[in-house]
């Protein structure tokens, strides 16, 4: 069986998919070269560092969580218990999932 050999793009886009199908978003992602273009002094394991730090900041956490609120709040405002027990019984969910949605938001 013949070998078969992938350009390092073909690699980084199977990567990506895999990732993706493990459900993390990658379609905003830094790059080191994002950072070397302003800052060429600095290299390749510099940049990586420094984007770890920057993302995993308290600050920019936080502001991605704000954000993830507000887009959530605008575009998927949350479902009272009925509606969500009606949908799970057009979606021909198991009467175990219904039974949790009662459980879980019953009360509210």
């Amino acid at each position: 069986m013949a070998e078969i050999k992938f350009t390092k793009a073909q690699y980084r886009k199977e990567a990506l998919k895999i990732l993706e199908l493990s459900g993390f978003s990658v379609d905003v992602l830094w790059h080191t070269d994002d950072v070397i273009k302003d800052y060429p002094w600095l290299d390749k394991e510099q940049a990586l560092e420094i984007l770890e730090k920057a993302l995993s900041s308290e600050r920019v956490v936080e502001e991605i969580n704000i954000e993830i609120k507000n887009v959530i709040s605008s575009e998927y405002p949350e479902k009272n218990l009925a509606e969500m027990i009606l949908e799970a019984k057009k979606q021909g969910l198991d009467k175990r999932y219904i039974q949790a949605l009662q459980n879980k938001f019953g009360n509210e």
